[in-house]
C-alpha cells in the first residue's frame, strides 16, 4: 500500500482542492541503487474520495487545473513557498506570472499555469544517472 502525505483545502469558488507528496521512485530490494524522487501533485491522483467524502462544505473537485512536480527529498522544503504561490495563482484564475522556480526545471516557461508536469533538473538527471544501463529509456519529461 503507498504511503503519502495529503491536505485539502476549499478554494474561493467553492471547489474541494488537495494536494499529495509521495515517493515517485525509491530504492528497493531489486533496485536498492534507485534513487528516491518525490512528488507533489496537486488535483491530481487516486484516493481523493475518501477526501471527498468527509465533508460537504464545497461544490464539488477542481477538476480544471492540475500539476505535478518531480523533485529531490532535499529540494522539498525550498519548494513548497513556491507551490503554495503557484496554488493561488491558479485559485485566482488569472494568469499571473509565478517566480521563477528555486532549484531550475528541464524547461522554461514564462507562464506557470500553462503546464502541468514539471522535473527539477537535478531530479531527472539523477534518475537517467541510474537508468542509463537501460539503452533507449529515458524519463519522460514534459517539454514547452
Amino acid at each position: 500500500m503507498a504511503s503519502f502525505s495529503m491536505a485539502s483545502w476549499v478554494d474561493q469558488k467553492q471547489r474541494l482542492n488537495y494536494l499529495r507528496i509521495y515517493a515517485y521512485t525509491a530504492p528497493d530490494e531489486l533496485v536498492p541503487e534507485r534513487p528516491l524522487i518525490l512528488r507533489i501533485s496537486v488535483n491530481k491522483g487516486a484516493d481523493i474520495l475518501t477526501i471527498a467524502k468527509r465533508g460537504r462544505d464545497y461544490q464539488g473537485l477542481n477538476r480544471s487545473w492540475y500539476f505535478e512536480l518531480s523533485l529531490l527529498p532535499e529540494e522539498i522544503l525550498d519548494f513548497l513557498p513556491w507551490v503554495v504561490s503557484l496554488v493561488i495563482a491558479s485559485d485566482k484564475g488569472s494568469a499571473v506570472v509565478v517566480s521563477d522556480p528555486p532549484h531550475p526545471f528541464d524547461f522554461r516557461t514564462a507562464n506557470a499555469l500553462s503546464f502541468h508536469h514539471a522535473w527539477t533538473h537535478q531530479a531527472s538527471s539523477r534518475l537517467a544517472q541510474q537508468l542509463i544501463p537501460m539503452k533507449g529509456y529515458a524519463p519522460h519529461l514534459t517539454t514547452l
